[in-house]
């Protein structure tokens, strides 16, 4: 996965955590309802890449009735934590460094701000490639700090607590590498649908002119198609 060895959690922050993470996306897991999957995952296999404490794979399960549920992470208390919020859903967690046990197994797979800390990416699709079926769909969220003085102030920040490298990949890097694997791949910019809060002293933006730029113009959704 984005690294070669298990990890407790991502993130190192003191008095955080992978809690924080989990606080910061359950809007963004909405957009990801509302601006990422074209599809209904009724009754499909479904893969959560780096699925951290579990919540999007849940409220996937809420909202189509999921055949299967399985989300993977190399983080181990994250998916402690996951694996004892289960009930009665057809969904398991599991800490793995790999997808090699998974053989054309999933209908769908999807990962959300997780392929920026992904070093080989081209393992990585060929490790997707595997775990999906025919025709299977690998959706991506992607944040690309690369372009702006906004975004590379972003990944100074992520760095100071990320448990694992960033990487610093483009958009075309991302693109080529699931292609050259076997990939149909196309793109579009993620448009959020919430408002965002303004913090003066913010820690991640410098103003919120660069929250907006990057909110906007800075988050892209791959959709790549195993042919």
């Amino acid at each position: 996965m984005a690294a070669e060895k298990l990890i407790q959690e991502w993130w190192l922050e003191p008095n955080q955590g992978d809690a924080s993470l989990e606080e910061d996306h359950v809007d963004f897991w909405q957009d990801v309802l509302n601006n990422v999957i074209d599809q209904s995952l009724t009754h499909k296999n479904v893969l959560d890449f780096g699925c951290n404490r579990g919540g999007l794979l849940k409220m996937l399960h809420e909202t189509f009735s999921l055949n299967k549920g399985v989300g993977v992470d190399i983080a181990q208390e994250s998916i402690n934590v996951a694996n004892s919020r289960i009930q009665n859903e057809p969904i398991k967690y599991l800490a793995l460094t790999d997808l090699s046990q998974f053989q054309e197994e999933f209908d769908i797979a999807i990962s959300t701000a997780v392929i920026y800390l992904i070093q080989d990416i081209k393992n990585h699709a060929q490790q997707i490639y595997g775990a999906l079926k025919p025709n299977g769909v690998y959706y991506v969220t992607h944040p690309d700090y690369t372009q702006s003085a906004g975004g590379k102030v972003l990944m100074e920040e992520i760095k100071k607590f990320s448990a694992t490298e960033v990487a610093t990949n483009t958009l075309d890097d991302i693109a080529n590498a699931f292609e050259e694997v076997g990939f149909q791949v196309s793109i579009k910019k993620m448009q959020p649908s919430r408002y965002f809060s303004h913090t003066k002293h913010s820690t991640w933006y410098r103003s919120i002119y660069d929250c907006i730029h990057h909110e906007y113009n800075e988050r892209y959704v791959f959709k790549l198609v195993k042919l």
